[in-house]
Parts: structure tokens; C-alpha cells; sequence
């Protein structure tokens, strides 16, 4: 399951102003919670539009496991490519060495700054 990741994704509200994660009958929530609870699910957080993984703490108690998982960043300036690469890491079954290698080049590049 990708979980497409916004920049407002933890603080989105409904029309009445109340967080829409704190709905326990929220549609997202619903369906992130199964994912998290399958055993047979790979989720992955997909980060777009420079979101960050919100913190374990902002999140509802049955979400808060999401925040363990390593994300992947969509970035604008390489969008075709980065998207590419997650397809066919997807299509291809090796979802897990693909994130792998996106945690070492993020700590690569970091550590060149």
C-alpha cells in the first residue's frame, strides 16, 4: 500500500474543523489501519510536494506504527524519474531493496552537505 503523504496529510480537517486522522470512521485512517495490521502488507509512505513523516506522536495511537516505516520522496525535481523507479520497484517485487538504497543515498547526500 503506497500512503501518499502531503504536507497538510496529518493536519487535514473535515468541515467542521475536527482532524480528520482523529475520526475513527475516517476513509484514510480506515484504510492505513488495515494495512498496518495485515501481515501480508508492505506499506510504504510516499512523501510529495517536500512533506516530512509526521512524528509518532501527532498521529492517532493505530497510525503511530506508520512512523516506522521508510518513506519514499517523490521530489519535483526529479518526479518522472523518482516515480519511475517506484513502479518498477513495485512491478518487480523488490519494493524493500529499492527503500534501502534511498535511505543510503539520503545519508550519502546528507553527509556531502
Amino acid at each position: 500500500m503506497l500512503v501518499v503523504i502531503g504536507p497538510q496529510w496529518a493536519d487535514a480537517r473535515d468541515r467542521n474543523g475536527a482532524l480528520r486522522l482523529n475520526d475513527p470512521a475516517d476513509w484514510v485512517r480506515l484504510e492505513v489501519e488495515a494495512a498496518l495490521a495485515s501481515a501480508d502488507a508492505q506499506v510504504v509512505p510516499v512523501l510529495v510536494d517536500g512533506a516530512a513523516m509526521p512524528a509518532a506522536a501527532a498521529l492517532p495511537q493505530s497510525l503511530r506504527a506508520l512512523s516506522e516505516h521508510q518513506a519514499f520522496a517523490l521530489s519535483v525535481e526529479r518526479w518522472s524519474v523518482d516515480l519511475e523507479a517506484l513502479i518498477e520497484s513495485i512491478h518487480s517485487g523488490r519494493i524493500r531493496d529499492f527503500l534501502r538504497k534511498q535511505r543510503a543515498l539520503g545519508a550519502s547526500v546528507a553527509a556531502d552537505a
